[in-house]
């Protein structure tokens, strides 16, 4: 479920994406495992996200909140018990 145009700014992919989905910069922050004022600055492009972080957007980016929210911090997904 790709959000937005590929081609734009990760900032503003995260923003639009974050808005088609209805959810707040907290709720995509506690998501993503940072600060709601690291989303802010992300998606104002004040800042950029290191290298995890962004790969933890693109990933959100793809799967959406609801695929996303069930991964690890670093992206993988829990195993399951037998």
């Amino acid at each position: 479920m790709p959000c937005t145009d590929p081609a734009a700014p990760l900032g503003r992919r995260l923003w639009e994406c974050r808005q088609a989905l209805g959810i707040t910069q907290r709720e995509s922050a506690r998501l993503l495992g940072v600060d709601s004022s690291s989303v802010r600055d992300w998606e104002s492009g004040k800042r950029q996200p290191i290298r995890i972080y962004r790969a933890r957007i693109l990933s959100f980016l793809v799967a959406g909140p609801i695929g996303f929210e069930d991964r690890k911090p670093d992206g993988s997904r829990p195993r399951s018990e037998p």
